[in-house]
């Protein structure tokens, strides 16, 4: 009897092969017309400006701050990290799971103790006998224990005199005393002076900013050059864009080395008062006498170490009595050893169960039920998420710019065209040195948040430093740039939208100012995603 023929693999290629046709057949309708409408420079610009969903957005009168823009990470105001101290434990109780909310205190995770709780009833006992054995010696070596103490403490006291009679010679030979700290401080203000006068009068640095100056002036000249050509080619744009790029990031250059050597000019300057201040004070002590007064406290010092000496002498000559302190020493060492081993244990039972430190949410675990635990893993992570904040990633030229307490706007990649307020929070005291430029982890206390946030959404943060008043502004992702400079928005009249070019002012990355081309309750069409085409490329928000 002949099996039927299954047909499931020819249909399946049938069908793979109706996917290309369609595939093909799209191309050919859609695709080769644009491509074709792009050579023959015909594309309608909205097509690609607009890409993707819109929405229009009023012209209207506002302010808008330019300052410092960052990127920064949303996170807990508190995340612990739980894991045990002592391995060589097997998981008994696991109350908690991934997005479950704890209370400080709660019992999160626990391990079996029937084998800690036997090794700290053997450290006990082990400190007990270590502990009666010393005793019994004791019992018949006071004497010789006295002598011990007496002897230790003789030894501390000649140490003293040694000490003092040296600080005592040194004095007298002009070492160590307040006319040699006055020397001392004269001769770092006058290095403080010279420090100072060089940075303000050397050539080196100005000789420095200056070649940048120039360096950046010819790169201005050659940009300019290319801005005026008439009926540019698309090679011309291409080299007046990259002209452009080179030209902005010799004025970065240049404004660094100069805001570099500002800095280094207040901290010269701050050394030069410090300086002062100090030499101010050792005179002032000198006035009063210091020299003579540091000299008795000296010879104080040595006349109480030889008195003390003196008595620790007359108490060891009346103990006459030669025991031997050996054994002794021996039983004490031992019963240091087993309270060590004691505390091992206590130490051992109490890190047997991981409780909350705070109140907040769970939000991860890694132990199951019955496996081992190793030490110092991380068992459960704890976030406090009662309040959020922000890290952001700042370098160390911007760092000086801003102080604890600067009011910060903050926008967030997940709510396009809503912002946040907060302040800077204490700034941080060390950074991370890679690829030769040092950052810092700046935090931003967020107020009042009203929007749904979730910890690691990326945040765009803006800390103000200039702020303008009362001038027309558009969201910042509807301003489209081309390749020759000129500035636009797609203006909406009715049901069409038409090229407008604009005058543009500062820019905080939310909204920009718009100094002419557009009047207060116009409206402008912008795409609501993170991105924009302009005639020249893609110009990314």
């Amino acid at each position: 009897m002949s099996k039927k023929r299954k047909w499931t693999k020819p249909l399946a290629g049938i069908g793979c092969l109706s996917v290309i046709a369609i595939v093909v057949v799209l191309v050919i309708t859609v695709a080769i017309p644009q491509i074709k409408s792009l050579v023959n420079g015909d594309t309608d610009q909205s097509q690609w400006d607009l890409m993707g969903p819109t929405i229009d957005q009023t012209v209207t009168v506002g302010s808008v701050s330019n300052g410092i823009q960052v990127y920064g990470t949303v996170k807990p105001i508190r995340e612990a990290s739980l894991s045990f101290g002592y391995g060589n434990a097997t998981v008994s109780l696991i109350n908690v799971y991934a997005g479950m909310p704890v209370m400080a205190g709660d019992t999160l995770i626990q391990v079996d103790t029937e084998e800690r709780e036997r090794d700290l009833a053997q450290a006990k006992s082990d400190l007990q006998d270590a502990q009666d054995e010393l005793d019994a010696l004791l019992s018949g070596v006071d004497l010789a224990s006295k002598q011990l103490e007496l002897r230790v403490e003789l030894a501390q006291w000649q140490e003293k005199l040694t000490d003092a009679q040296t600080a005592l010679a040194d004095f007298d030979a002009g070492k160590g005393t307040p006319a040699e700290e006055r020397e001392r401080a004269a001769q770092e203000l006058t290095q403080a002076r010279a420090n100072l006068d060089e940075l303000v009068n050397g050539q080196d640095r100005q000789e420095m900013i200056d070649q940048l100056q120039w360096i950046y002036n010819q790169a201005e000249v050659k940009h300019g050059e290319m801005t005026v050509i008439a009926n540019p080619s698309e090679q011309d744009m291409d080299i007046e864009w990259l002209l452009r790029i080179d030209m902005l990031a010799k004025y970065e250059s240049l404004e660094q080395a100069k805001l570099q050597y500002d800095i280094d000019v207040a901290n010269a300057e701050l050394r030069v008062q410090t300086a002062e201040q100090e030499l101010a004070r050792l005179d002032a002590e000198l006035a009063l006498g210091s020299q003579a007064i540091a000299r008795q406290e000296i010879v104080a010092e040595i006349a109480a170490a030889q008195t003390r000496i003196a008595q620790i002498n007359a108490s060891l000559t009346n103990l006459s009595q030669n025991v031997d302190t050996a054994e002794v020493a021996e039983a004490r060492a031992e019963v240091i050893k087993k309270e060590g081993a004691l505390e091992e244990a206590e130490n051992a039972m109490a890190d047997s169960v991981l409780v909350a430190p705070f109140d907040g949410l769970v939000a991860q675990v890694n132990a199951e039920q019955g496996s081992p635990v190793s030490a110092g893993a991380a068992v459960v992570i704890i976030q406090d998420t009662s309040s959020l904040r922000i890290t952001a990633q700042m370098s160390e030229v911007d760092l000086k710019r801003i102080t604890t307490g600067d009011p910060v706007v903050v926008t967030f990649d997940a709510y396009p065209g809503q912002q946040v307020y907060g302040t800077v929070g204490e700034l941080p005291l060390t950074g991370t040195y890679q690829n030769g430029i040092t950052t810092y982890e700046v935090p931003v206390l967020l107020e009042d948040v009203g929007i749904d946030l979730m910890t690691g959404m990326s945040a765009n943060v803006l800390v103000p430093l200039e702020t303008i008043d009362n001038v027309l502004v558009v969201p910042a992702a509807a301003v489209f740039s081309e390749y020759t400079g000129d500035d636009y928005v797609w203006l909406v009249n009715g049901n069409d939208v038409e090229k407008q070019y604009i005058e543009v002012g500062i820019s905080d990355g939310l909204n920009t100012e718009i100094k002419a081309g557009l009047e207060e309750g116009q409206i402008v069409r912008m795409v609501t995603q993170s991105y924009s085409q302009s005639s020249g490329g893609v110009i990314f928000y």
